[in-house]
């Protein structure tokens, strides 16, 4: 009986490092083919899935470090907030230096998505933006020029979870961005399947326990 009883823990334990370690590789960071969009509408086709949608119409003070905003984290980094926030209907952007130190704001989503994107305002006039998703690096103006204005997507092969922003060497812009818009990257079947698996090896060591 103790022996059965051992065998069953030991089985569990398998399956629970099997599946951590199975979702610590897929969580791993990689470098991902992004594909840019000008145009929502062909944006929300390659996109697929089930849209989050955000309009900024209800206003936030922004500080430094963390800030939640309907699940999304609008993360204002360096040591300075500068015109960063929510005001207006708009999510203001500031990319400056204070004290040495660059600041902005990043975008931290609930979970891993697949697609990003949001009109932006006056986002090209000086340093411009750069977005760097999963190791890569994209500027803003290579696709949107001075003045930057217009939509700007983002549908990668691989889940990211965040979205950097900075100002490139000297960062000096001041833009503007409304409605929002990403989407959830479903989760993929191994994963979902080892999950299950947990799941059902816990529920029968338990019966057997009682």
């Amino acid at each position: 009986m103790c022996g059965s009883l051992l065998a069953r823990r030991w089985t569990i334990c398998l399956v629970v490092s099997a599946c951590a370690t199975s979702l610590a590789i897929s969580a791993a960071p990689t470098r991902a083919a992004l594909t840019v969009f000008t145009d929502r509408t062909a944006f929300l086709a390659a996109a697929g899935g089930v849209p989050v949608n955000e309009d900024f119409s209800v206003p936030q003070t922004f500080a430094v470090g963390n800030n939640l905003h309907n699940l999304v984290n609008y993360f204002v980094y360096g040591t300075s907030v500068g015109g960063n926030g929510i005001s207006g209907g708009l999510l203001n952007g500031d990319l400056f230096t204070s004290g040495g130190q660059p600041y902005g704001v990043d975008y931290i989503f609930p979970t891993n998505v697949t697609a990003w994107g949001q009109d932006f305002t006056g986002a090209a006039t000086s340093s411009g933006l750069f977005f760097t998703i999963n190791g890569t690096t994209l500027r803003l103006a290579d696709s949107l020029p001075n003045p930057g204005t217009g939509f700007y997507g983002v549908v990668s092969d691989t889940p990211f979870p965040r979205v950097d922003i900075s100002g490139g060497v000297s960062p000096n812009e001041i833009y503007s961005g409304d409605n929002l818009v990403y989407v959830p990257a479903v989760p993929e079947p191994a994963s979902a399947s080892l999950l299950m698996l947990v799941a059902g090896a816990l529920a029968a060591g338990r019966r057997r326990g009682t």
